[in-house]
């Protein structure tokens, strides 16, 4: 029951870390926009950032590109490339890059991964570069 406890805590502690570790974007590309962020269950080039197993459905080279301003404030401006390449055996391998934010703040993140189908289940595995830029503020007294 100790051992339990131990892992249930340990648990929950990596996942409030996670929680509160970085800024974690909304899901990009037009359908998932119009669904209001729900994009699980889409199987398009957008999978390769909202949903990495999602490529593993795709038959043919995907190549899409994306812009969105969010309230008209340079700031909050995200731009993304996304990429999906199916192999005949192996899977789905997709790659992203996006950035958000402007001259004081930004984000650049480059994404890798791979979708594979088994039987009627697709699974996926991602890694991602995020390299985040904040510019000194000086403040004039």
């Amino acid at each position: 029951m100790v051992v339990f406890t131990r892992l249930l805590f340990c648990i929950f502690l990596l996942i409030a870390l996670k929680g509160s570790a970085a800024h974690e974007p909304f899901p990009i590309g037009a359908r998932a926009a119009g669904l209001a962020g729900a994009a699980v269950t889409l199987s398009d080039v957008w999978s390769s950032r909202n949903n990495v197993a999602g490529i593993a459905s795709l038959k043919k080279v995907e190549i899409g590109i994306f812009a969105e301003n969010r309230f008209n404030v340079t700031a909050f401006t995200t731009v993304g490339l996304q990429a999906v390449l199916p192999t005949k055996k192996l899977g789905s391998i997709g790659v992203d890059l996006s950035r958000f934010g402007d001259q004081w703040y930004n984000e650049q993140r480059l994404g890798i991964g791979f979708g594979h189908r088994l039987g009627t289940v697709n699974i996926g595995i991602k890694a991602d570069l995020l390299q985040t830029h904040i510019d000194k503020i000086v403040e004039a007294i």
